[in-house]
C-alpha cells in the first residue's frame, strides 16, 4: 500500500493539502500518530470555534472549522474518546498524560479527562472563539476552561431536567464581572446566600453584550440598568413588576446605558402587566409606530411573534433618545432605536 509524503511537502503546499483534509481525518491523525501531531504544532491549524458542553451524562468538545466541518469529542468511559463516526482509543502519548487514577463515570473524572483533551487540543489548534453550555450542576469556580479562556461567544448555563442549577454567590460575581462574552445565559439560583442579592454598578465594566437570566430571584431588578449591557432580557421573581419596571424605565429616560439596544422583562407565572400602574409612574407619549412594524422585535422564547396589547414611547432628556415599550399579556420589550434597530424596522 502506498503512502502520499505530506510532511515532505514545502510548507505552504502542506497548509493547502491539510485545509483540504476533514476535520475528522485530522483529529484522527493527532490521535493516532505524534509525528504528525508535532508537525501540526508547528502549523497551527486554524479553526473556528471550540463548543464545550458539560451534563452529568455527556461530556464533549465540539471543534468547528467550518459551516459542515465539524467533529465532537465525547468523554465516555475512560479511556475511550468518539471522534467524528468512529471510536478510537486514545493514543499512549496523551493516555499517559492523564492521572492513571482517572477512571469511571463520575462528573469529576469526565471533566479531568475533557481537560486532558482540551489540552491536547490546544497544543496544534489555534481557535478564534469559545463557547460553552453546561446543563448541569458543575464546580464552576474551579472550572478547568477558566485557565485556558475568560472570553467566550456565549456562555449557556441553563437546566436541561427538574433538577436545579445552584452556583455560588462568589461564582455569580466571577461569571458577571471576570468573564466575557457575546451572550451569557443563566438559568441559576445561589447555594450559599439565600438573601444575597447582586447589585451591578456603573463603576465596573461588565464585559457581555446580552444577558439573559430566567431565575432573577438574586439580582437586585432596580440595577439592572447600571450594567450598561447592550441586551437584557429578565424574568422577574417576587417583586412589585410595574413599580420595579417603571423605576427601570425612568432610569433610562434620566440618561443611564446609553448603551442599551433592547430589553425584555417577562413577569412571574404569566400575569397579566397592569397598563395604568406601569403608564402613570412613566413620562410617556403615544408610539410613532406600528404594531406590524416592530414584528421583528416582540418574540416569544420560540421565535414566535407575540401579541401586543398596547404600545407607548419614552425619550431620554439627554438628548431626545425615543424607544418604544411594547406589552403583550405578561412580556414588556424595550427597544431603543439607534440607528442598528431603525434598520430592523419593517416599513
Amino acid at each position: 500500500m502506498s503512502t502520499f509524503p505530506l510532511l515532505r511537502l514545502p510548507l505552504i503546499v502542506q497548509q493547502v493539502v491539510i485545509g483540504q483534509i476533514e476535520l475528522s481525518q485530522l483529529m484522527m491523525l493527532t490521535i493516532t500518530s505524534t509525528k504528525f501531531k508535532s508537525h501540526l504544532e508547528f502549523l497551527r491549524l486554524k479553526i473556528h470555534q471550540i463548543e464545550c458542553h458539560f451534563s452529568k451524562s455527556n461530556f464533549q468538545l465540539k471543534i468547528k472549522r467550518g459551516n459542515d466541518d465539524n467533529v465532537t469529542l465525547e468523554a465516555n468511559r475512560w479511556p475511550f474518546t468518539r471522534v467524528s463516526k468512529n471510536e478510537v482509543q486514545v493514543a499512549e502519548n496523551l493516555k499517559n498524560d492523564i492521572d492513571n487514577q482517572v477512571v469511571g463515570d463520575t462528573s469529576r473524572n469526565k471533566a479531568k479527562v475533557v481537560e486532558s483533551l482540551f489540552k491536547f487540543l490546544l497544543d496544534f489548534a489555534r481557535p478564534q472563539e469559545y463557547s460553552l453550555k453546561i446543563t448541569e450542576p458543575v464546580r464552576l469556580i474551579k472550572f478547568f476552561l477558566w485557565k485556558f479562556t475568560r472570553q467566550f461567544d456565549s456562555i449557556q448555563v441553563t437546566p436541561t431536567s427538574i433538577e436545579e442549577i445552584y452556583i455560588s454567590s462568589k461564582t455569580a460575581v466571577f461569571i458577571l464581572e471576570e468573564l466575557e462574552t457575546k451572550s451569557l445565559q443563566l438559568d441559576v439560583k445561589i447555594a450559599d446566600a439565600p438573601l444575597f442579592k447582586y447589585k451591578f454598578s456603573p463603576e465596573k465594566t461588565y464585559k457581555h453584550q446580552k444577558l439573559i437570566v430566567t431565575s432573577s430571584n438574586w439580582i437586585k431588578i432596580d440595577s439592572l440598568i447600571d450594567s450598561n449591557i447592550e441586551e437584557i432580557e429578565c424574568r422577574l421573581f417576587g417583586i412589585l413588576y410595574e413599580f420595579h419596571v417603571s423605576i427601570i424605565l425612568n432610569q433610562w429616560i434620566a440618561g443611564k446605558n446609553g448603551n442599551l439596544r433592547k430589553m425584555k422583562l417577562m413577569k412571574e407565572g404569566y400575569e397579566k402587566i397592569m397598563k395604568k400602574d406601569l403608564m402613570e409612574n412613566v413620562k410617556n407619549e403615544a408610539s410613532v409606530y406600528g404594531i406590524k412594524q416592530l414584528r421583528q422585535f416582540v418574540k416569544d422564547e420560540h421565535k414566535r411573534v407575540s401579541p401586543i396589547s398596547y404600545l407607548f414611547d419614552i425619550r431620554r432628556r439627554s438628548d431626545g433618545l425615543r424607544a418604544t415599550i411594547a406589552a403583550s399579556r405578561c412580556t414588556l420589550w424595550m427597544i431603543v432605536w439607534n440607528e442598528t434597530n431603525l434598520s430592523q424596522l419593517e416599513l
